[in-house]
């Protein structure tokens, strides 16, 4: 991206787009032309980066420096673990009750703890058939949000 003081020229592989803004760029729907076109759109600070909407598509970009998108190239990406052999506390409360039993294999649907938080209580249920691996806290446990509560089998 190049800036002159009525346009930008962004450069996409081997093409070159005009950009001249005709709104200021913190209003949420950006007035532009491209390559003398009249084009509408939003756009949202993303912190870094940013989302532009446009006829229903959504793109998100992150603007930086040459050099600061080369060392991003080089950073490893960041792996979300798999949690789904877990059963988490959703909020923080008191395991009232543990439905299940180690070894046990329950159905989808079926219940597997009672938490009460906030004097109401919270029936965890299983979203797939599963076999209990262990089960990681005991009965009046005071339970902390995304506390383990089981384990599930592979």
């Amino acid at each position: 991206i190049r800036q002159f003081p009525e346009h930008f020229e962004v450069s996409v592989e081997s093409e070159v787009f005009i950009v001249a803004l005709l709104r200021s760029p913190n209003d949420p729907v950006i007035q532009a032309t491209i390559n003398d076109h009249l084009h509408y759109f939003q756009i949202e600070n993303l912190h870094p980066g940013y989302r532009l909407t446009y006829r229903g598509r959504v793109l998100e970009a992150l603007v930086t420096r040459k050099r600061t998108a080369e060392l991003n190239q080089l950073m490893p990406e960041k792996i979300t673990p798999d949690m789904s052999k877990y059963l988490l506390s959703p909020m923080p409360g008191l395991l009232i009750k543990i439905c299940v039993e180690e070894g046990q294999t329950v159905k989808a649907g079926e219940e597997l703890a009672i938490v009460e938080a906030m004097k109401m209580e919270n029936s965890l249920r299983a979203i797939d058939s599963v076999k209990i691996k262990s089960i990681l806290v005991e009965e009046g446990d005071n339970l902390m949000v995304d506390q383990t509560i089981l384990e599930f089998e592979d």
